[in-house]
């Protein structure tokens, strides 16, 4: 598990001629072992920030420290579940779930492996490809790739809102139990507040464009939410 410092981060991309900034003066130390919501409105700026912290953006100022390290996907094992799941079409789900470990030249723990996969109900999709299985199937396959290496920090984008209202439900259940069997530093992304509610240990709202960490509640009521939303949206 990590710990997580952000100071003073200013995330920009370029349009044009132009550098328009997305993340303004963001600060924020995130202990070890915690569930973090980030809910803000639509172009605030929620991805980019999460892209970032997972050393694939690198256009900003400020610091990113993960154990006092700035963030790598080569030398740290950051977890990422895209919104749309980045699996690879052309390789089986098997395949899929190992390929970090596959970029990085490291060998997966057996039983770990193991015991995620039948956590998330994989067993018997293993030999078949992305476009053979269903979105449902598809989000669990994207978790377990991330669980299985173990990661220092785990980043989720908008992971379940491809889900109708019934398999988020199932996903949700699944998600936490898996996560207090190997429980990781996660940072989820969503714009569902009743999902924030359920999933995090604290929520943290970000105003509109250019984001700005405005509050971070612990463990607040979706009234509690909503009154602060009407503050500063």
């Amino acid at each position: 598990m990590a710990r997580l410092e952000i100071e003073h981060l200013n995330i920009f991309y370029t349009k044009g001629k132009k550098r328009v900034q997305v993340i303004h003066d963001f600060n924020l130390t995130l202990p070890q072992g915690l569930i973090y919501a980030i809910v803000g409105p639509s172009g605030c700026g929620k991805s980019t920030l999460l892209y970032t912290l997972a050393g694939i953006l690198s256009n900003y100022n400020g610091k990113i420290k993960i154990d006092g390290e700035k963030p790598s996907p080569k030398k740290q094992s950051i977890g990422l579940v895209p919104q749309h799941y980045g699996l690879l079409p052309w390789k089986k789900v098997k395949n899929n779930i190992k390929f970090p470990q596959h970029i990085r030249k490291e060998k997966t723990e057996k039983q770990r492996e193991q015991k995620v996969i039948k956590q998330l109900h994989l067993e018997k999709l293993l030999n078949r490809y992305p476009n053979e299985i269903s979105g449902g199937e598809k989000q669990r396959v994207a978790l377990a790739r991330a669980f299985i290496q173990n990661p220092e920090l785990l980043l989720m984008d908008e992971p379940f809102s491809a889900l109708d209202a019934l398999t988020a439900e199932k996903s949700h259940s699944l998600f936490l139990e898996i996560w207090n069997d190997h429980p990781t530093t996660t940072i989820l992304v969503t714009h569902n507040i009743q999902e924030a509610i359920k999933l995090a240990h604290k929520v943290i709202l970000l105003s509109p464009a250019p984001g700005t960490l405005k509050y971070v509640l612990d463990s607040p009521t979706e009234l509690e939410i909503r009154e602060k939303i009407a503050t500063i949206w």
